[in-house]
């Protein structure tokens, strides 16, 4: 008798645990158009954002051009930046790492990491002459910092910058 109340508990906890999880895995799921992040009408480029700044279909293409550019002109650094992240982890890996080798790959790393950091204040720059609301408000940088969230910066989903 108590094993069967045990199983079904267990049964019980299991369920609920999946049920908790599927409804948050869906959540905000059916909210309609401009809900999501970065894309097309309604999003938060165009104006699906809580400070009610509208963009125009010319506002919207040059913030999507200036986009497409900065990830373009970074690639080859993003590139770098992966590699030498990789290779510091090697190092750090082995049994007995070379201090002085792991010291240089470091500092490569965080120039690198430097100099993508220029460049995404820089692509910000550019997106807020097109509108000064990019970057503001509830879509910021994150608790995460830059990098992180949807296209202007905040909770989860494409990264724009």
């Amino acid at each position: 008798m108590k094993k069967k109340m045990m199983i079904n508990g267990i049964v019980i906890a299991t369920l609920v645990f999946i049920l908790g999880y599927g409804v948050n895995a869906f959540a905000g799921w059916g909210r309609g158009p401009g809900a999501g992040g970065c894309g097309g009408p309604g999003g938060r480029w165009s104006g699906g954002n809580d400070r009610g700044t509208v963009l125009t279909a010319e506002q919207f293409k040059q913030m999507d051009e200036q986009r497409q550019s900065f990830f373009a002109n970074t690639a080859e650094l993003r590139q770098e930046i992966y590699q030498k992240d990789l290779d510091l982890r090697s190092e750090l890996a082995k049994e007995a790492p070379d201090t002085a080798m792991a010291s240089r790959l470091r500092k490569e790393l965080s120039q690198l990491e430097a100099d993508l950091e220029q460049k995404r204040f820089d692509h910000m720059m550019a997106m807020r002459k097109i509108n000064p609301e990019a970057g503001r408000g509830g879509y910021g940088r994150g608790p995460r910092g830059s990098g992180y969230g949807n296209c202007l910066g905040g909770g989860g989903g494409q990264r724009c910058w």
